[in-house]
């Protein structure tokens, strides 16, 4: 046990040591559209499961998988078999959900040292008040593959939100170890309430928090972009629902799938040595159309790196991840995500004049409903996936064909 610890610290050295020499990295930039030709998908879950929406590995070591269900469920998937008995199962605090409901379990991630102090963290819908809890839990002592629920401890509540555009995604920066937090504007259509950019609103931002000291809550981050102008947890501003986004642990680069209103989906993107913080301009904003003059303009707002029409295959964008994995190194350093109504993987680069493209890389009209894009230890992909009309889905692994 202490060897592998020895040598999991050595090999996190290395990846903090690369990561620090190529935290400027340029996203790729290719001159044709990349070859998905060898990716094909293998069952992992078979498609039964009541609303899978992300699915995570704790990075511990032992390269299980932790399947969320928007339900109130997060499953263990063991050299490849799901196991019978919940990780954790908060359905009787989550609401009970529609067929459109974004409520729910939304979110979990892994302390950084969680093979060592077995926190990890989850966001989820108050059945009571509609309102986000971001809430910390340990493991159980006695059995790694169960939590334990008494260890429930509140990290954050944020009130006011509906049954859309709550957000959900929670992850740890692979470089700084601090917890960010995506929560959607949260109250009806349009933004009504003009949260968006509200800088004293935690809503439609991406927040960074320290959950480090286990003493309080959480502290603030003093290198947070906004600390003086407004909530001093927000890292990013102007987005609808970043209901998911990613750190790539090479570059730092973060990428954001921003779900759209009407008429533009977006995934918008900040550079790993941007500390500068991002104002992506919705509400003034969706894609590169005004959509509520009333809200100021600003010289600050950024352009998404690639903002694409809603379209009977485009929907509702899940942003993915950028592959550092064995499998595929034709794709390695490539960003790649998918869409609600896409039943594909797409790739996004920039092209040989410095542009952002966009390709398909896979298509796999058998599936539909794509929910979430997760990693195992070894960077390889999952989709998670659930169909609308029944809310039963599964999850499938990227692996290459025959």
């Amino acid at each position: 046990m202490m060897y592998r610890r020895i040598l999991r610290t050595l090999m996190l050295i290395g990846v903090l040591l690369a990561s620090s020499l190529l935290l400027s990295a340029e996203p790729l930039q290719l001159s044709e559209p990349p070859d998905g030709s060898r990716l094909s998908l293998q069952t992992i879950v078979e498609g039964d499961l009541a609303r899978p929406n992300y699915i995570v590995s704790a990075a511990d070591g032992t390269n299980r998988l932790f399947l969320v269900q928007q339900v109130g469920i997060i499953r263990v998937i063991e050299n490849g078999e799901l196991l019978e008995t919940p990780f954790l199962d908060v359905t009787a605090l989550v609401p009970e959900l529609t067929d459109y409901s974004e409520q729910g379990l939304i979110g979990l991630a892994f302390h950084p040292d969680y093979e060592n102090n077995g926190r990890f963290f989850i966001n989820y819908t108050d059945g009571e008040t509609d309102g986000i809890q971001i809430v910390e839990y340990r493991v159980s002592a006695d059995d790694p593959n169960v939590a334990d629920p008494t260890t429930a401890r509140v990290i954050m509540y944020n009130p006011n939100m509906s049954q859309d555009h709550n957000g959900g995604q929670l992850l740890f920066g692979p470089a700084d170890g601090h917890l960010y937090i995506g929560i959607g504007d949260g109250i009806g259509p349009g933004d009504p309430n003009r949260v968006a950019q509200d800088m004293n609103s935690v809503h439609g931002k991406i927040l960074r928090i320290n959950v480090n000291d286990e003493t309080v809550p959480y502290r603030l981050i003093r290198e947070n972009p906004y600390i003086g102008t407004g909530r001093p947890e927000i890292w990013a501003l102007g987005l609808r629902n970043p209901y998911s986004f990613s750190i790539d642990p090479v570059s730092g680069d973060m990428y954001i799938g921003d779900v759209g209103q009407d008429t533009w989906e977006e995934v918008n993107y900040i550079a790993g040595d941007d500390t500068d913080g991002a104002n992506f301009g919705w509400s003034r904003l969706e894609g590169p159309d005004i959509y509520n003059r009333d809200v100021a303009a600003s010289p600050d707002m950024e352009p998404a790196a690639l903002a694409y029409q809603h379209s009977p295959t485009r929907c509702s964008v899940i942003s993915g991840h950028v592959y550092r994995g064995e499998a595929f190194p034709e794709l390695y350093g490539l960003y790649i995500f998918s869409d609600w109504c896409a039943s594909a993987l797409l790739a996004l680069y920039k092209n040989e004049n410095g542009l952002w493209e966009s390709s398909v890389l896979l298509e796999f009209p058998e599936i539909s409903g794509v929910t979430g894009i997760g990693l195992d230890e070894a960077g390889e992909m999952y989709l998670t996936y659930y169909n609308l009309e029944t809310s039963l889905g599964g999850v499938m692994k990227v692996v290459p064909n025959s």
